[in-house]
C-alpha cells in the first residue's frame, strides 16, 4: 500500500472566495462598465468630439491663463485631445480589468490575472471591431494596445491590493 501523506493547506491568508456582496457588487461594475464603454463606442465622430470638447474646456482655459502665448494653438489643442481620449481609453480598460480579476478571484479562480487581464483585452479588441461600424470612426491596433496598457495598469492595482490585505491580515494576531 502506497503511504500517502496529504500537505495541508498554506497556512496564513487568502483571498479564496470574497463575501456574497462583494462578488455581487464586482459584478454590477463589471457590468456597468462594459455597458458604459460600447456606449462611448457608440458615438459617432461628430458626438465623440463634442464629448471630448466639453471635457477639455476647462483645462484648456487655465492652460491659456497661465500661458497666454500658446492660445488658441491647434497644437495645443491636438495634446489636450489627445491626452484626455487615450487617458479616458486606459481609465476604462483598466477598471474592466480590476473588475473582472477582482471578480475572479473573489471566486477563487485560479490564474485570475490572466484570465482577467486577458478578457480585458479581448474586450478591448470587440470595442475596436466595434467602433469600424459606427459613421466616422475606426478601429485602431494602436488605440487596442493602450486599452491593454490600461487593463496592465488595473492588473498592477488589484494585485497591489491584494497583496497590502494578505499582508495585513498576515501580520493580524491570532486570538
Amino acid at each position: 500500500m502506497k503511504n500517502t501523506v496529504t500537505r495541508p493547506r498554506e497556512a496564513g491568508p487568502s483571498l479564496r472566495r470574497g463575501p456574497r456582496w462583494f462578488r455581487i457588487l464586482l459584478w454590477v461594475l463589471l457590468l456597468l462598465n462594459m455597458v458604459m464603454i460600447f456606449e462611448f463606442s457608440s458615438k459617432d465622430s461628430v458626438e465623440s468630439t463634442a464629448a471630448s470638447d466639453a471635457v477639455l474646456a476647462r483645462p484648456l482655459e487655465i492652460f491659456e491663463t497661465i500661458r497666454p502665448e500658446h492660445a488658441r494653438d491647434e497644437r495645443v489643442y491636438w495634446w489636450f485631445q489627445f491626452l484626455v481620449r487615450k487617458g479616458a481609453h486606459m481609465l476604462e480598460f483598466a477598471c474592466l480589468c480590476t473588475w473582472a480579476t477582482g471578480l475572479l478571484l473573489s471566486y477563487g479562480v485560479r490564474f485570475a490575472y490572466p484570465l482577467g487581464g486577458g478578457f480585458a483585452a479581448l474586450y478591448a479588441a470587440s470595442d475596436e471591431v466595434h467602433q469600424l461600424f459606427v459613421p466616422g470612426r475606426s478601429g485602431q491596433f494602436t488605440d487596442w494596445l493602450i486599452d491593454c496598457l490600461g487593463a496592465l495598469a488595473g492588473l498592477v492595482l488589484v494585485w497591489l491590493v491584494v497583496r497590502h490585505i494578505r499582508r495585513r491580515r498576515k501580520e493580524r494576531p491570532i486570538g
